[in-house]
């Protein structure tokens, strides 16, 4: 999980260097991306699941995953 090398979703808004051990997914109307942010204060397990997105354009500035990049800095502030 920690070679999960796709940045457009959890990863995406958090600091250069940060380990995190992730699987994402995606279909049309669905993107996902569960796993493990480690932060200063400790490891935080995360899972953000998103289905009926209107946005389902194969673009990394799709709506659902650039929410579930905020959700994952929300996390790791």
């Amino acid at each position: 999980l920690r070679a999960c090398d796709d940045n457009e979703k959890m990863t995406r808004y958090l600091p250069a260097g940060t380990a995190v051990a992730h699987k994402t997914g995606s279909v049309n109307a669905s993107r996902t991306d569960a796993g493990i942010i480690y932060t200063k204060s400790g490891p935080v397990a995360l899972c953000v699941l998103t289905d009926g997105n209107e946005d389902q354009r194969w673009v990394a500035d799709n709506a659902a995953q650039v929410l579930i990049a905020k959700i994952g800095k929300e996390v790791y502030d």
